[in-house]
Formats: structure tokens, C-alpha cells, sequence
């Protein structure tokens, strides 16, 4: 009898899908388990990227092992829907408090707890890997961090995190992902996401938590770097120490930045030596999270037949690991059409099998006398999934001071004896390099996206501007961070753009934007 799966309740909903504590029951083995089910909205259900960049997030999760980074369970299919099992975290992400101030000694020993996590997974090491994984997480900000109301912290969002084993199904670009006020300088300019650029997210999100204020994008250039990174640092002036960490983690070189474990040690000793509030006391008033009743007629789903859950093992091979290994139970053959490459293999064998009945056909129709006509073979397209590699790195664009050298040509000999008046040279004024631009090397491909707001006073914003209810934006083709203002409260929620043209819902009333078409 399969497992069974009583939904007791809504912890989260984002744009392409939500959560819910559910009771797990396995009445074979007498087995009962409360976990968090996470699982794609029924209409993105057999959405190909959307499913391959769960089942990543899955796998990569199930290789990391540390109190601050959300556990996964396993992977199955619910109602049709993939569905990650995953520990069940109650609490608030940072963005609940974007707009006050978190005590010091809180703070530091949240940026302590994130840091930690980012250490472990950029060290982890697994039974049977060459090597380390080399994560990195590459999205972190406020709204990815959980703070329960024990203080407990939990790193969320692994989606498009990056690692050396990288047998990716959903194809990302670190050009791709990110929300642009926590990405890294190296990031726009040359497209490179290593472990200091999760350190600079880090900095800006201490600054942010401690001063109670959002910062803006830094500017790219070296001068207007600095400019922006001076006037970010002012405002937690009152907290020199703090200030000091700050400037170190968002430095515009990547080796001018400490190692998270540095940030490590530095934020758990700035702690033991400020005075107020902790991260417990902090949490227990702050973190309370007023859960809805459990529902009176929970919804009870079976666990589909072809449900897929972790192996105990994982292979390796050279540097890169291969993904973990599935067991499949129920009826094979409905199990192997879902497989991604089982379609593309079975047109190469019906492609075959037609080209040899065209050529051997006249042959045995003639009793294997007469010689065949020839026939040009149709080509064999083989389905052969490559692996993503990060896009090379681009130059970055050098912004050296304007320098004119004018070179005066000698003079020819004349025979007049007086020389030759000639006009100074004039000299132009420098032109200043133009501010890099922060786009990608690489011009992405954009797609038209409408947005309705319900209400319309909701206030919206993407990275490319305000959204005005049902005009038309341009947005670069991939996943994007919508930020919503709504009466005083500050939401989040995510869109994936594609080409061509897209309609999302935002709606104020369950926080939520919904793709209508």
C-alpha cells in the first residue's frame, strides 16, 4: 500500500509553487512522520525546467549535512506533482522585518549562522566524492534566510546554487539568477560566482538587518563603487565594529574579501564582546509566526505509483558526481515514460527500424536476388544531455584614464633663414570612461511580460523599474524577484519570463503572482 499524505497546512506559496506541513503515513509499517511537502503549482506540474530545477535543489540538498541548511527527505510524486520531502521549518524569512532594525547581537549571529552554512557546503565532502562540492549558493538575501522562534536559522533556496558535481537537469547562468543589490561586482562584470561573492550577499545583508533600511545596487566602477559602498556603510555608523566586518565582506575585489569562515569567527567575537538582545531573545518575541488552525477536513492524497525516493548511496565519478540513484516502484512501463531520455531513444530506434525496411525491403520481397536501389540514410539525431557549464568569463571592461599623446612632426629644412610659424597644438580636453554597463556580456534575450494588480494600488517593482498595471514590460528571459508594497507591508514573490509575451496576476489579497496565460 503506498504512502499517504494529510495535508495539514499552508506554510508558504511563491509563483511557482508552495508548501505544506503534511503527516506522512506508511500503514504497512505502522509508520506516521510530519514533514514539509514542497511541491510545483498543478499547472507548472510537467513544466520540464521547473521540475529539473526541483529535483536539483533536491539532490544537492540531500548531499549537505548542517544545522542551518534546510534537510531533504526525499523526492516523490504526489498527485501527479513532484514533490520534495523536506524538515518542517516554522518560523519568518528576514524580509518580515526589511524595514526595522535587528538588534546587533542578533544580527551577528545570523550573518554567524549563515556563514557557517555557506562554509559546510563550499567543504562538503560526501562518502565516495573526489573531492568537494564547492557550492555556492549564489541568491543570498533576507527573504532566503528562516529565523524560527527558537533562533534556530535555516539557509533556504538551494534552486540555483552551484557545485562541482553539477549533474544539473534545469540549466542556469549565474547572469541569470540573483536579485541585483546582493549580487557581487564579479558577477556583472565578468559573470564569475565563487564562494566570495556569496560572502559580499552576506555583507550587504548585514548591513540591511542592522541598519533597517534597503540598500541600492552599487555602482560598478571603481570610484562610484567606493562612493556607494561609503554611503551604505554610513548608515551603521553607530555600530563601528559591525561597519568594519561590513566593509570587508563587500569589498569590490574578491580576495580582498575574508572566507566565511573567517566571517565566522569575526561575527561570533563581535557578539561575545556587544551588549542587548540575543538571537533567541530577539527571536521569541519577533519570530512568533500565528499559524492558521489546522484545517477540520485535512486533504489526504496517496502517493502516486511511480514515486521516486533517494537511494542510500550516491556514485561518483572523476571530478564531477553523478546524480543520486532512484529506486522506482510501481508499473514500469508508465515509469519509463517519464524518463526524460526515453522519448528521444525511442525515435532513434523507430527512425532505424524505417531506414532498414526502406533499404532490405526490395531485397527480401526479391528473395535476396535482386540488388537493393540505393537509398541516402536518413540521419540519426542522438539525444546527448551535455553538461551546464558556467558561461566563460568575460573581460572586464577597463576603465583606463584618457591620455592624449600629441607627437609634433620636426620640421623640414627651408632655405629662408627665418622658421616657419606654426599653430600650437591643442590638446583635447579627457573624456571620462563611461560607467560599465551592468548588463551581462552576453545580451540576454528578452521577453514581454504584462502585470494586472489586484488592488491596483498595489505598489510593484522588478529590476528594471515600477510596473504600471497592464503595460507591457521587457524583462531579460529568465527567473525574477517582484518586490510588493501593499499598504505599508513588503512582500515577495517570484516570475519566470519567457520569450515572447507573459501575463502575471498580483494579488495583494493571498500574496501571491500568478501566471494567468
Amino acid at each position: 500500500m503506498p504512502r499517504s499524505y494529510r495535508l495539514l497546512r499552508k506554510l508558504g506559496e511563491g509563483a511557482f509553487g508552495e508548501v505544506h506541513l503534511a503527516e506522512m503515513r506508511d500503514e504497512d509499517e505502522g509508520f506516521v512522520q510530519t514533514l514539509a511537502v514542497k511541491w510545483l503549482h498543478a499547472q507548472y506540474s510537467h513544466d520540464a525546467h521547473l521540475a529539473g530545477r526541483l529535483r536539483d535543489e533536491a539532490r544537492l540538498l540531500a548531499l549537505l549535512n548542517h544545522d542551518h541548511i534546510v534537510r531533504v527527505h526525499g523526492l516523490t510524486r504526489i498527485d501527479d506533482r513532484l514533490a520534495v520531502l523536506m524538515e518542517p521549518v516554522e518560523g519568518i524569512d528576514l524580509s518580515a522585518v526589511a524595514a526595522e532594525q535587528v538588534p546587533p547581537v542578533a544580527a551577528l549571529q545570523i550573518v554567524a549562522a549563515v556563514a557557517d552554512a555557506l562554509a559546510a557546503a563550499w567543504d562538503a565532502h560526501p562518502m565516495g566524492s573526489t573531492g568537494p562540492l564547492r557550492v555556492v549558493h549564489r541568491d543570498i538575501k533576507p527573504s532566503n534566510v528562516m529565523v524560527t522562534p527558537r533562533g534556530a536559522v535555516k539557509v533556504m533556496d538551494f534552486g540555483v546554487a552551484r557545485a562541482t558535481f553539477d549533474a544539473r537537469e534545469a540549466q542556469t547562468r549565474s547572469q541569470q539568477f540573483g536579485t541585483a543589490r546582493y549580487m557581487a561586482p564579479e558577477r556583472w562584470l565578468e559573470g564569475i560566482s565563487e564562494a566570495p561573492s556569496d560572502v559580499f550577499s552576506l555583507g550587504i545583508t548585514l548591513v540591511e538587518l542592522v541598519s533597517g533600511e534597503e540598500l541600492e545596487r552599487m555602482r560598478l566602477s571603481p570610484k562610484a563603487f567606493t562612493e556607494d559602498l561609503e554611503t551604505a556603510l554610513a548608515k551603521v555608523a553607530e555600530q563601528p565594529e559591525i561597519q568594519a566586518l561590513a566593509a570587508q565582506m563587500c569589498a569590490l575585489e574578491p580576495s580582498e574579501r575574508p572566507r566565511a569562515h573567517d566571517v565566522v569567527l569575526q561575527a561570533r567575537s563581535l557578539a561575545a564582546e556587544l551588549g542587548g538582545p540575543d538571537l533567541r531573545e530577539w527571536a521569541e518575541v519577533r519570530c512568533v509566526v500565528q499559524a492558521p488552525a489546522t484545517q477540520s477536513e485535512p486533504t489526504v492524497f496517496a502517493e502516486d505509483g511511480s514515486a521516486e525516493t533517494f537511494a542510500v548511496t550516491t556514485e561518483f565519478g572523476g571530478t564531477e558526481a553523478a546524480p543520486l540513484a532512484v529506486a522506482t516502484t510501481g508499473d514500469l512501463s508508465a515509469d519509463l515514460a517519464r524518463r526524460p531520455w526515453f522519448w528521444p531513444v525511442l525515435l532513434a530506434v523507430l527512425v532505424l527500424a524505417i531506414g532498414f525496411g526502406v533499404v532490405a525491403g526490395p531485397w527480401l520481397r526479391s528473395g535476396g536476388v535482386a540488388e537493393p536501389t540505393p537509398v541516402a540514410a536518413e540521419p540519426v539525431v542522438e539525444a546527448v544531455e551535455e553538461p551546464v557549464k558556467e558561461p566563460a568569463p568575460a573581460p572586464e571592461p577597463a576603465e583606463p584614464d584618457p591620455v592624449v599623446e600629441v607627437v609634433e612632426p620636426a620640421p623640414a629644412p627651408v632655405p629662408a633663414p627665418a622658421p616657419i610659424a606654426r599653430p600650437k597644438p591643442v590638446v583635447p580636453a579627457p573624456v571620462p570612461a563611461p560607467e560599465p554597463s551592468p548588463e551581462a556580456p552576453v545580451a540576454p534575450t528578452l521577453g514581454s511580460v504584462t502585470f494586472v494588480l489586484e488592488p491596483a494600488d498595489l505598489v510593484v517593482h522588478t529590476s528594471e523599474g515600477q510596473v504600471v498595471s497592464r503595460r507591457a514590460l521587457q524583462l531579460p528571459v529568465g527567473s525574477h524577484e517582484v518586490r510588493v508594497r501593499d499598504e505599508g507591508a513588503v512582500w515577495e514573490c517570484t516570475v519566470l519570463v519567457r520569450e515572447g509575451h507573459s501575463q502575471y496576476v498580483v494579488r495583494g489579497t493571498d500574496k501571491a503572482c500568478v501566471a494567468s496565460r
